[in-house]
């Protein structure tokens, strides 16, 4: 009888589909982050409290570099965890064109506004996470835009409407 229990993943994945794999990716991915933050950010610069303005984001990568690289020496760093044992290059192309798709939206939000942005971004979120038919998907996003405009606005942090140069047109503050 063999020693795998019908939920475990065989043994014979891939050094990348063990925890030690995965640490590494996450290490690496990790103090990236950290070095943009640092060396690409106004990270340094004093806020009215004393905080520096990248104090969270700095502490946060670098905890997150600390706890991955931690997978890389635990004693279970040989072990594959199921789920990644089922991990292939079409869910990493997926991951990549979902973090695609969160640029592509930062980019047309500035350029474009939040109202027409974000429900062509929140739909295609929706329905590549499955939610069918486009129709819920569509209404969905329209809901949630709404509801994320309105709390935006009724904390006082505005976002950008529109273009602005039609914002300026029809007299709309610019100012976000």
């Amino acid at each position: 009888m063999s020693d795998e229990s019908p939920n475990q993943a065989p043994q014979t994945a891939n050094w990348w589909k063990t925890n030690q794999g995965a640490g590494a990716v996450m290490t690496v991915l990790f103090a990236l982050l950290l070095l943009y933050v640092i060396f690409l950010t106004d990270a340094f610069r004093p806020l009215r409290d004393g905080f520096l303005l990248g104090f969270f984001p700095i502490m946060t990568a670098a905890m997150c570099v600390g706890f991955a690289a931690i997978l890389l020496v635990d004693r279970l760093r040989k072990k594959v965890i199921p789920d990644y044992a089922r991990l292939d290059w079409k869910f990493v192309g997926f991951v990549i064109g979902s973090i695609a798709w969160c640029g592509v939206f930062f980019w047309f939000l500035i350029r474009v506004g939040f109202v027409v942005t974000a429900p062509i971004f929140m739909f295609g979120l929706i329905y590549t996470l499955g939610l069918r038919p486009a129709r819920t998907a569509f209404l969905a996003s329209l809901a949630i835009s709404a509801t994320v405009f309105a709390i935006f606005w009724i904390i006082g942090a505005r976002l950008p409407i529109g273009p602005e140069w039609l914002m300026e047109k029809w007299g709309l503050p610019v100012v976000y």
